[in-house]
This record gives C-alpha cells, structure tokens and sequence, in this order.
C-alpha cells in the first residue's frame, strides 16, 4: 500500500473501523446468546459465587479463632472488645448464610440453562460435570 492508495481511499479506511467495531460486536453478542454462551457466563457466575462462599467461611473461621483467643486471655480484655468481636463473628456467620444463598441461586441458574438449552439427553452429563452435588443416584431433575 502506497501513498497514493491511501490518499485516494482514505474515506473507505476510516468507514472500515467502526463497521470492525460494529461487526465484532454482534458477533459477541451472538455467540453469547448460544447454548453454551449462556452457560459459559451462569459457570462463571457460579465459580465466582464458589469463591465468594470460600473467602466468606475462611474470615468467619479467622473471626472466630479471634474471639476464642479473646476468651482464653478474658482477664486481659476488655469487654467492649471482646463484645465486638462476637459481633464480628456474627456478621461473618451471616455473610456465610448471605454467600451460600447466592451459591444456591447461581447453581439453579446453571440447571436452568442446562435443562432450557441443551437436549435432554445432556442433561445428566452437565450437571454431572459442572455441578457435582447434584449426583442423585440417575433420577431425572424434574423428579426432585
């Protein structure tokens, strides 16, 4: 490509960018509209809930061990303290509950998607793959 060539169809060069623009994202809002671009985004969903539910256990674990330390040197502390901390443990517990709750919720997005989007003859082998506490011993979702 020379000089010339760009100096005659330099109006073509900068129509082709947004129509790259505009092509790529239909593409990607195809492809997400797919079976398994619905899936794909609940599993990420869902592994991000997994993570949330394992940072959420680990500080009410640390809360917990906090107050135990507090309560064994209770000659030492004062009560305002360790009043807060079994507040704090509290809150944590809660954030467990709060954290297992969206774990169940993204879980039951996925089967939605799976059982919505994919032939039934999958059904099983998903669910099997992607969300483990589901094996029932081979009974059908829908006989839960």
């Amino acid at each position: 490509m020379n000089t010339v060539s760009l100096e005659n169809h330099w109006a073509l060069i900068l129509a082709a960018l947004p129509a790259l623009v505009v092509v790529t994202h239909v593409l990607r809002n195809t492809i997400s509209r797919t079976a398994n671009g619905q899936l794909r985004t609940v599993l990420n969903a869902y592994r991000e809930s997994q993570k949330n539910l394992d940072k959420a256990k680990s500080r009410s674990e640390r809360a917990r061990s906090h107050v135990e330390k507090l309560i064994a040197k209770a000659v030492d502390t004062k009560p305002r303290i360790l009043t807060e901390a079994r507040e704090a443990v509290q809150d944590a517990e809660a954030m467990v509950k709060i954290a297992g709750d969206r774990l169940l919720v993204t879980a039951n997005h996925v089967r939605r998607v799976i059982c919505e989007e994919f032939p039934p003859v999958q059904h099983q082998r998903l669910r099997e793959k992607y969300l483990p506490e589901d094996s029932d011993g081979g009974r059908p979702y829908s006989f839960r």
